[in-house]
């Protein structure tokens, strides 16, 4: 994820790997998952992207959990 502030562009390492363990989990598919949540939302997990504090707030009510449950900061230096 690329966040844009005062000091310029910022790489925020985000990684959504733990979502789709958390899924299997709680024996979620693919299909589900789908229609639980937008195509557009998981493609951004799949794939890294950004996530909304909505879409956040969203998983969390729905598949019962807290954020660091499904995504997590990787610290790159």
């Amino acid at each position: 994820m690329i966040t844009y502030n005062k000091g310029g562009w910022h790489v925020i390492m985000l990684s959504y790997k733990k979502f789709f363990k958390l899924a299997e989990s709680k024996n979620l598919n693919i299909e589900e998952l789908r229609k639980m949540f937008t195509p557009r939302t998981i493609y951004r997990l799949e794939n890294g992207s950004e996530i909304s504090i909505y879409i956040i707030e969203k998983i969390c009510c729905k598949m019962h959990c807290q954020p660091g449950d499904f995504m997590e900061y990787i610290n790159d230096k």
